[in-house]
């Protein structure tokens, strides 16, 4: 999940601490370059999803219980990075559409 956070410049220490005792180590805090951006903050999560990994493993069971083994070794070296490619993708339209949403990018005229 991707996490926003408006913080007032003056505020960073006492932000900072509570983020740290309050998330995980599997989240990246980002801060913003310049302190009049709207969301000085982004977090994000680290590494695939657990989605992106769930659906890969069932793919990868299906083709290992249902195909030979010279099958089986092309077909994996395709659909993995098939299934890689689809969730970067994904991950990337769902990014702008957050970035456009809060205007963190300008929308097309």
């Amino acid at each position: 999940m991707i996490e926003l956070f408006a913080v007032p410049p003056a505020e960073d220490e006492r932000f900072l601490a509570a983020w740290a005792a309050d998330h995980t180590s599997s989240h990246t805090l980002h801060r913003a370059l310049r302190d009049d951006a709207r969301h000085r903050y982004v977090s994000l999560p680290d590494g695939p999803g657990s989605g992106v990994l769930l659906v890969n493993a069932i793919a990868t069971l299906v083709l290992l219980l249902t195909l030979s083994a010279n099958m089986f070794v092309t077909l994996k070296t395709v659909t993995t990075p098939t299934l890689m490619c689809a969730a970067t993708a994904a991950t990337i339209l769902w990014s702008v559409r957050v970035a456009k949403r809060e205007g963190l990018v300008p929308l097309r005229a």
